[in-house]
């Protein structure tokens, strides 16, 4: 392994020259393997440094984990109005021999108080695209702005789309995203979303499913999906939460023998509650035939993370089968 350096550092001049040539990367950091070159350099001010790279890797593994190729070009700076440029791409990631990505890329552009960010992962069957606008603090201690653009591309879930642009701010001691929402390109499904967590104040999760159709995850199976869940966790650990899910009337594809049945079912509904009193659930179905269950179910200890090692448990389930 071999890291030098060239250049000049006073208190108004940086102009530094380095390269990388990590044929032993464990020797960096345990247990790593590969081989990784780079070349840069760091101009400016030590108030201003600026920052110039060109990195790359092959065959590189931490563990279970492996990359084949990685290729990074970064410019930076610390001042606001410095320029942010930053071209990442990987080739094949897998874990423990499995292949989960088939390539990996990371693009900034603009400066480090306004700029786009876009994501892109490719798998067989899947592709996501992520483009976020907006920019870092004067700090550099938080990242405001807006979650633009999200695209899902899934052989087996269809196409999904960002419905509109939402406010994101990410920092240290905040996360919060504005309620946003992903709509089937071909259908009427909506899911949505919304976070707010603060290092003082806990979090707060909202999240909700339209006309979801039971056909995307079981193509025997007719109707739709719809619920909603609001819920909180206090920096004390309490948690509160009130959810609910309903399933439409639909049918049952059934093949007995060759042939096929269809059976129709009434659909059904699923109440949950969590306050001082526990976890408290309800569960109504109509299944086919004119069949019918029943439960209930109370956790009077889930109250607060972390859960309590003995936990009561007190419940009612009733079917009537044809």
């Amino acid at each position: 392994n071999q890291l030098a350096a060239t250049g000049e550092v006073s208190p108004d001049t940086v102009a530094i020259e380095w390269q990388l040539n990590a044929a032993q990367p464990g020797a960096f950091i345990a247990g790593a393997e590969g081989a990784l070159t780079g070349t840069g350099t760091l101009g400016g001010s030590l108030q201003s440094p600026g920052i110039k790279a060109s990195l790359s890797g092959k065959s590189l593994q931490l563990e279970a984990l492996a990359v084949q190729a990685i290729q990074a070009e970064l410019q930076a700076g610390l001042a606001p109005e410095d320029r942010l440029e930053l071209q990442l791409e990987t080739g094949p990631v897998s874990n423990n021999g499995q292949l989960i990505m088939n390539a990996v890329q990371l693009r900034a552009k603009g400066t480090i108080a306004d700029h786009s960010l876009v994501l892109i992962l490719d798998t067989d069957t899947e592709n996501l695209l992520t483009r976020l606008e907006g920019g870092l603090a004067s700090d550099l201690a938080a990242w405001h702005g807006q979650l633009v653009q999200v695209q899902v591309r899934s052989e087996e879930f269809g196409t999904w789309q960002l419905d509109q642009p939402g406010t994101l701010a990410l920092a240290a001691s905040e996360v919060t995203l504005d309620t946003s929402c992903l709509r089937m390109e071909k259908g009427p499904g909506e899911l949505c979303t919304g976070v707010d967590w603060t290092q003082s104040g806990g979090s707060k999760l909202y999240a909700s499913a339209q006309a979801l159709p039971l056909g995307l995850v079981a193509s025997d199976i007719s109707g739709e999906l719809a619920g909603r869940l609001d819920a909180s966790l206090a920096v004390d650990g309490r948690m509160q939460a009130n959810a609910s899910l309903q399933l439409s009337q639909g049918q049952v594809n059934l093949f007995l023998d060759g042939n096929k049945t269809q059976l129709e079912y009434g659909g059904g509904e699923l109440k949950a509650r969590i306050d001082e009193n526990g976890l408290n659930g309800n569960l109504r179905l109509a299944t086919p035939e004119q069949g019918n269950i029943t439960a209930q179910l109370q956790l009077p200890a889930f109250t607060s993370l972390p859960l309590p090692e003995h936990q009561p448990l007190s419940g009612m389930l009733k079917a009537t089968l044809p």
